[in-house]
């Protein structure tokens, strides 16, 4: 059986304010250890890693619902939000029925966990010591999303930021600050969405973004803007198209 995170342990260290950097460094001895008891095991290192993760964002998802976790309350990241002039494309890599609350803790553990834990030199974090802050709240409670549209397997579409709320989503800042993310609540490495996915996406982008002008350079899957599977290796040269054509 996987180890869990001690439940009273971690509940005490998300009181800190810097939690995030006993996390990420936990995270990577905790990952290191999975992969090579895995491996004495005779086991799938890969799994095993997996099993590890989704133990540590079921974890924080009750931690956030509880509304435990230190955060901040000073950065508004949407300062820096442009004009949307181009449409990024994700999927979530997993089976569908994804919650929005797993879904945000996700987020908040691989995306702003990294950044506040070991941000870049050029960036304005770099060497403060200050409290994780998304600038995006929801009832009361901070959210971490990093994608704008939840596209269900039905093709229905859920919002999750706003068009003026910048999203973490595409590993690039200049990307992230004039671009929506439309993510499909599924696993697309070995297939690509049905038509009614398409036809969802296609009505987003129809219905709230008709003033951008569609093309192959304004409508980019997650793997064109950095190194990454994301949304599934039949996008570029299969459902890419498919999709432009139901736009023109």
């Amino acid at each position: 059986m996987i180890e869990r995170y001690n439940s009273e342990q971690l509940r005490l260290m998300v009181e800190n304010p810097l939690w995030y950097r006993e996390i990420q460094s936990q995270r990577r001895r905790r990952e290191f250890g999975a992969g090579v008891l895995a491996l004495a095991q005779g086991a799938n290192p890969l799994q095993r890693l997996e099993q590890t993760r989704e133990r540590l964002y079921e974890q924080f998802e009750q931690l956030l619902a509880e509304q435990v976790v230190a955060l901040g309350s000073g950065r508004d990241w949407d300062q820096e939000r442009q004009s949307v002039d181009t449409i990024v494309l994700h999927h979530t890599g997993r089976k569908p029925g994804l919650t929005r609350e797993r879904l945000n803790a996700m987020h908040l553990l691989r995306l702003y966990v990294p950044i506040y834990a070991n941000p870049l030199p050029s960036h304005d974090i770099y060497g403060t010591e200050e409290a994780i802050s998304s600038g995006h709240q929801r009832h009361g409670q901070d959210v971490f999303w990093a994608y704008h549209w939840l596209v269900r397997s039905d093709g229905e579409a859920e919002r999750l930021l706003n068009d003026d709320e910048l999203g973490w989503h595409a590993g690039n800042w200049d990307v992230n600050r004039r671009s929506v993310a439309i993510c499909i609540d599924d696993d697309l490495m070995d297939c690509a969405p049905n038509g009614a996915v398409l036809e969802g996406i296609a009505r987003i982008m129809s219905e709230q973004y008709s003033d951008i002008t569609i093309s192959p350079a304004t409508v980019l899957g997650h793997s064109e803007v950095t190194k990454t599977d994301c949304p599934g290796p039949q996008f570029v040269s299969g459902w890419k198209m498919q999709l432009l054509d139901k736009l023109q």
